[in-house]
């Protein structure tokens, strides 16, 4: 069973181009933390998060340049700044053949609800 998703997984986000780009820009707490782990899980390189989140001030500047120089370092990007407004564009002009992958919460309540309690326990104990 597994062999057939990673078959299909590979089938979807191959392309004939090599190494095509794939960028989920759903918002925070929308799965996209779990939609990097199957991307890991089946041998994609990943972005390294932590990297990624210092060009917010980049962003803030629309120097997307910065922003394109560092998709470079990697196959599969997710979270900011790939999920901020604009951000796709700049991408699929840089990266004509890549795969962008839009990842949803079932109702604002439930997004709140994720964002809330993520927030919460990293600033208060848990406690909403």
């Amino acid at each position: 069973m597994l062999t057939r998703i990673r078959n299909k997984f590979n089938r979807v986000f191959s392309s004939n181009v090599s190494q095509p780009k794939i960028f989920c820009i759903g918002r925070n707490k929308t799965g996209t933390t779990s939609i990097e782990k199957a991307f890991i899980d089946f041998g994609y390189t990943v972005g390294n998060q932590r990297q990624a989140e210092l060009l917010l001030s980049n962003y803030i500047k629309n120097d997307f340049d910065s922003i394109v120089s560092y998709s470079k370092s990697a196959q599969v990007f997710q979270d900011s700044p790939f999920s901020y407004p604009e951000t796709y564009m700049h991408l699929d002009k840089a990266f004509p053949n890549s795969k962008f992958i839009l990842s949803v919460r079932d109702s604002s309540e439930q997004w709140y609800n994720s964002i809330t309690s993520f927030h919460a326990k990293l600033f208060g104990n848990g406690k909403v």
